[in-house]
């Protein structure tokens, strides 16, 4: 259970001469005049299988990482950054991390990565374009477009490479797709 045991040995961390870091989890009997900064964790980001918020099927073109998001075991996002360096994967993965931890929509994500990422996908291959109908196609091709798209940045695409699909939902979808325009 390494997503809790860690916490057996994570001590409170004093930072300057004034503050006390304290996990949301933990209680610092003793804090030796210091002021309490409780922290609360949320979700984790990074490179590792253990992360909350993790990238997968990392690609790198001349400095330029793209990338699928995963959160919590479910893909969030394809991003393709258009600022160069593996910190600015980390950083993206961060602004992912803290807005699912927030409860915040797509829209603010959207507008918080809009200068530096360009999204893509969203659209469930399975539920919606493998099993709806041209109504329900439509309206999630309009709720994407609408909360990815605004102001250009997204490609609307399955959210992961699909397999089996019927013609006419393929059809309904590109259909739909020709109707969002910027």
């Amino acid at each position: 259970d390494w997503e809790n045991s860690w916490k057996q040995n994570y001590r409170p961390l004093p930072v300057g001469e004034r503050l006390l870091v304290v996990p949301q989890w933990m209680t610092a009997d003793d804090l030796g005049g210091r002021l309490p900064v409780i922290l609360d964790l949320g979700l984790t980001f990074g490179t590792g299988e253990n992360a909350d918020v993790r990238p997968a099927h990392i690609t790198v073109e001349n400095g330029y990482y793209a990338f699928d998001v995963i959160v919590r075991g479910a893909f969030y996002t394809h991003v393709v950054l258009s600022v160069p360096g593996r910190h600015n994967m980390l950083n993206a993965l961060a602004v992912c991390a803290v807005s699912a931890h927030l409860g915040l929509d797509g829209a603010r994500v959207r507008e918080a990565l809009a200068p530096h990422v360009a999204l893509i996908g969203g659209m469930d291959q399975f539920g919606v374009l493998g099993r709806g109908d041209e109504r329900t196609i439509s309206a999630e091709v309009e709720r994407l477009f609408r909360v990815f798209g605004g102001e250009g940045g997204y490609i609307l695409s399955a959210s992961d490479h699909f397999f089996d699909a019927p013609r006419e939902n393929l059809c309904a979808f590109a259909r739909a797709a020709a109707r969002c325009t910027y």
